[in-house]
């Protein structure tokens, strides 16, 4: 984790002294399943994301708390692990969208606009 601190702050250091307005994205989660270790793992190394974003008014799309409302958002008989993934771990078309509408939202655009865009990305 420190070095992955440090790496990460020298990288938005350098992409901001170059004028490049940062977004920093949290991890998604393994397996669609927050309480699993892998995503107990992530916890910090998000959660760091998030501190640093706000350290140096960085833009901060948080995709993993945007896939958890997405996965609360399923009919509780739904089939488990697949509703945003294909595998666990690589989105499928609706994780795609949830991502693209996070990081959207991320640079400012309404729900209005978002849904009106999500109309293109059927």
């Amino acid at each position: 984790l420190a070095s992955y601190k440090k790496n990460i702050a020298e990288i938005v250091d350098k992409a901001q002294a170059a004028g490049v307005k940062v977004m920093l994205l949290t991890s998604t989660m393994i397996r669609e399943d927050q309480g699993n270790d892998l995503n107990q793992k992530l916890l910090p190394y998000n959660e760091f994301i998030k501190v640093l974003a706000k350290e140096k008014k960085c833009l901060l799309a948080d995709l993993n708390a945007d896939m958890q409302a997405a996965l609360k958002a399923f009919p509780a008989d739904a089939p488990k692990g697949k509703q945003l993934t294909s595998d666990g771990v690589h989105m499928n078309k609706p994780g795609n969208i949830m991502m693209a509408r996070g990081v959207a939202e991320a640079f400012g655009l309404t729900n209005q606009q978002l849904d009106q865009s999500e109309k293109n990305w059927k």
